[in-house]
């Protein structure tokens, strides 16, 4: 019976850590897009906060839908958002796989152990 629990133990390790690496980086992420909208709407690019946080969003994401556009002299700006997304997301992915690199080879060689037994 003991030997039973093991292997749960790691799944739920498993899967906490994983919901926690994911849960840190939506924050991060999140942040990171209230600071792009704060600097939008501080540099006067758009009138209303609503506006910026909608266009710091969408160009973090990369989405770029078009409905909304910067004045020439502020484009630079957004491109830095973009960019700044871009890499952000890459460095997410590269978090995780190096968390699922970290945390499975343990559950797999647990589950190896068992099926040896």
């Amino acid at each position: 019976m003991a030997d039973q629990m093991q292997p749960a133990r790691h799944i739920f390790r498993t899967v906490m850590l994983m919901s926690a690496g994911i849960a840190l980086l939506i924050v991060a992420h999140t942040i990171t897009i209230w600071f792009w909208a704060a600097g939008f709407y501080g540099s006067g690019a758009f009138s209303d906060f609503a506006t910026s946080f909608y266009f710091s969003t969408i160009t973090y994401t990369t989405l770029g839908y078009g409905d909304i556009v910067l004045d020439p002299g502020a484009r630079i700006f957004g491109s830095f958002a973009a960019i700044t997304g871009l890499l952000t997301f890459g460095l997410s992915t590269a978090f995780l796989v190096g968390l699922l690199v970290r945390i499975l080879p343990d559950v797999f060689q647990q589950d190896q152990n068992n099926n040896i037994t």
